[in-house]
């Protein structure tokens, strides 16, 4: 969201590595970023992902178990804090109803007819899909490539040594036969994956990776290269 709308405070919190999910609950409770508390971190977090998936404030008021027109008012001040993002909302949907498909990064595509519907429903239904396409389709896309990309670099490198078993949303699972984790190759591996996912798409904000290591997937712990 913060690489199409090109919201500044967005691009520049990330750019700092600083808590996006803080920053939005300080604007919302109008409180200063320090002083938010862990339920309200987790306020402005359901209010920063429900604004990509095309939230309605019926549908946050649900998720926070608040009043609709108080879920309305974080969605108010969410916009009037990121107000790029309004604006990109705003003409990515005129857009979209004036053509017959949008589509995603790597140019995978999803029909627009049905936001011309005269079905009050259908139409508000269609704009939050609409409206997510972009984020969560590119982030898919991000995904396919990276395992591509990390196949290629075991069939190339490690053929032997690794293999990819699994993806999950945003993880990617390797299993790695070496008896330790200070093991060289592991060392190298790690290094190669992350080259590989941190510069699978070029955006306006930086890519992070973390990589956690163990014996089976309950048991993992952060491995530090």
């Amino acid at each position: 969201m913060a690489h199409f709308s090109q919201e500044q405070n967005l691009i520049a919190t990330f750019k700092k590595d600083a808590d996006i999910h803080a920053l939005t609950a300080s604007k919302i409770f109008n409180i200063p970023q320090n002083k938010v508390n862990s339920r309200q971190r987790r306020v402005g977090k359901t209010v920063n992902f429900g604004v990509v998936y095309g939230i309605s404030a019926y549908g946050l008021s649900e998720n926070l178990k608040i009043p609709v027109e108080e879920a309305q008012d974080f969605i108010d001040t969410f916009y009037v804090s990121y107000p790029k993002v309004r604006a990109y909302f705003d003409n990515y949907l005129q857009e979209a109803r004036q053509q017959p498909y949008v589509q995603t990064i790597m140019a995978r595509r999803r029909e627009t007819s049905l936001l011309n519907s005269a079905n009050y429903q259908i139409r508000s239904g269609t704009e939050r899909e609409i409206i997510n396409f972009p984020l969560q389709g590119g982030a898919a896309d991000m995904m396919k490539l990276a395992m591509l990309r990390a196949d290629k670099l075991i069939r190339d490198k490690y053929q032997e040594f690794a293999q990819m078993i699994l993806q999950v949303h945003d993880e990617l699972i390797f299993e790695v036969f070496t008896a330790t984790i200070s093991d060289g190759r592991l060392k190298k591996f790690v290094k190669g994956i992350k080259e590989v996912m941190l510069n699978v798409w070029d955006l306006s904000v930086p890519v992070k990776v973390g990589v956690e290591v163990g014996k089976n997937w309950h048991e993992m712990q952060e491995f530090s290269d």
